[in-house]
C-alpha cells in the first residue's frame, strides 16, 4: 500500500535524504520548510522519482501554518501514515551571550515546532494508526560529551528526547509508533554553518536509511519510544 509521508525542514540535509529514499519506495511525500524556492527547486530536481512530491511554504512555529501543512496533505494524499520531524535551527553562541529571544526562537523550532507537528499527526492517525520520527541528537542524551556555544541546541533536543519516549506511551492506544534518531555530527549544511571545523563522514543519507527502517511496519512494528543512536564518524 502506498504511504503518505510529512517531512519538516525537507528541502535541505536529513530531510531532504529522506524525502528522495521515500520518493524511491513509491511513496506520496510533502516536504515543507520557510524557503520556498529551495522547496521548488527540490520538486523540481525529482520529477523523475517513483513517487508524489509536492511541497507546502510553512512555518512549523506557527500553529496556524501547522494545521494548514496538514489539511493540504490529507487534500491531496487522503491521509497522514508518516511525520518525520526533521526541521531544526542551531545556534553557536556562549550562554552568557545568548539573549532570551535568541533561545525563544530556537525552542520555537525545534521544539514547539515538533509538538504542534506531533500534535496534528495524533489527529490524522488516531483512527489508523502511524509513525511519526524525531530528529535528537547525540548532544540530547546523558553521557554524550557536549560542546561550548550549543547549551540552546543541546536543550532542545533534550526535550525531543523526553517528547519522544512521552508520546510513544500515548501512542500506544492509537497504534502510532513514535521513535527518535540521535546522531552525532551529520554533514549538513546546518553543521558547515554552525561549526565549519567539525569534520564527519556521516552523511544526511546514512541517516535516512535508519529512519526509512524505523518507518517499516513489517521490521520494525513492535519498536516505539526508542531512541535510536547513530556515533557519527569523523
Amino acid at each position: 500500500m502506498i504511504k503518505n509521508v510529512i517531512i519538516t525542514g525537507g528541502s535541505r540535509g536529513v530531510g531532504l535524504a529522506c524525502a528522495k529514499v521515500f520518493l524511491d519506495l513509491g511513496y506520496n511525500v510533502l516536504i515543507c520548510s520557510t524557503n520556498e524556492r529551495d522547496l521548488k527547486n527540490v520538486v523540481d530536481n525529482n520529477k523523475q522519482k517513483s513517487g508524489n512530491l509536492i511541497y507546502k511554504k510553512c512555518d512549523i512555529s506557527n500553529q496556524n501554518e501547522v494545521i494548514e501543512l496538514f489539511k493540504f496533505a490529507k487534500n491531496n494524499f487522503g491521509a497522514v501514515d508518516i511525520l518525520i520531524n526533521a526541521a531544526a535551527i542551531i545556534q553557536n553562541q556562549k550562554f552568557i551571550d545568548l539573549k532570551i529571544n535568541d533561545w525563544q526562537r530556537l525552542i520555537d523550532v525545534n521544539l514547539k515546532g515538533s509538538v504542534l507537528c506531533c500534535f496534528e499527526a495524533f489527529n490524522y492517525m488516531k483512527n489508523k494508526g502511524g509513525n511519526i520520527i524525531n530528529i535528537s541528537s547525540l548532544g540530547g542524551l546523558q553521557n554524550f560529551e557536549k560542546f561550548a556555544g550549543f547549551s540552546s541546541y543541546v536543550t532542545s533536543k533534550f526535550a525531543i528526547t523526553g517528547l519522544t519516549e512521552s508520546l510513544a506511551v500515548e501512542g500506544r492506544e492509537f497504534n502510532i509508533r513514535v521513535n527518535a534518531i540521535a546522531p552525532g555530527a551529520v554533514d549538513t549544511h546546518m553543521l558547515k554553518q554552525a561549526a565549519p571545523n567539525l569534520k564527519t563522514s556521516t552523511k544526511p543519507q546514512d541517516i535516512a536509511k535508519n529512519i526509512i527502517y524505523l518507518c517499516d511496519d513489517d521490521q520494525c512494528g513492535h519498536i516505539s519510544g526508542s531512541i535510536l543512536i547513530i556515533n557519527s564518524n569523523e
